[in-house]
């Protein structure tokens, strides 16, 4: 599901790039990101929904207002799409499901809070991640030291049987 989400994210974020005022694609976006918190909250994500969220907020409050896309609502967008294709990327690759969300969520926050934060707003460059190395598997020959190690013990432990179950009038075993 975050493929698609991402990949509608990717088709409509060039449009508002072009089209400032298109606030049918700014409504696109939103919803991808309300997509995005509501999956990742369902799945155990909470970082994940909480920084989709955040996202979320600044598009409601651009759209409660009819504002077309500023540039700093632009690169906002633009990290965000970045920042959540290498999360979906480290959590496919089993990298974990923590992720350095903070500077988005900071950067929500002085977009939804103030008009004339924007000018303030300075966007990081897009997060990377790289996956590690496969480690080596190193084959080695037995050797009798380790057939003695895993040899199974000798003793067996037995355990009398339960009693049977009586169900009216037939014993039954458990």
């Amino acid at each position: 599901e975050a493929h698609e989400v991402l990949a509608n994210i990717n088709e409509h974020l060039p449009l508002v790039h072009a089209t400032p005022a298109d606030q049918a694609s700014l409504v696109t976006l939103r919803r991808s990101f309300h997509t995005l918190k509501g999956s990742g909250r369902m799945v155990g994500l909470t970082d994940l929904g909480e920084a989709a969220w955040a996202v979320e907020q600044v598009l409601n409050g651009w759209l409660h207002e009819t504002r077309a896309a500023t540039p700093a609502l632009l690169e906002v967008l633009d990290f965000a799409a970045d920042l959540f294709k290498v999360w979906v990327v480290q959590l496919e690759s089993g990298g974990g499901s923590h992720f350095d969300d903070a500077k988005l969520v900071r950067l929500c926050q002085a977009l939804g809070g103030a008009e004339d934060a924007e000018a303030e707003i300075a966007v990081p460059p897009a997060p990377t991640f790289e996956e590690p190395a496969p480690e080596e598997v190193t084959t080695e020959e037995p050797t009798p030291e380790m057939a003695e190690e895993f040899q199974p013990s000798a003793e067996v432990v037995s355990f009398p049987a339960p009693p049977p179950v009586r169900v009216g009038d037939v014993d039954v075993a458990p």
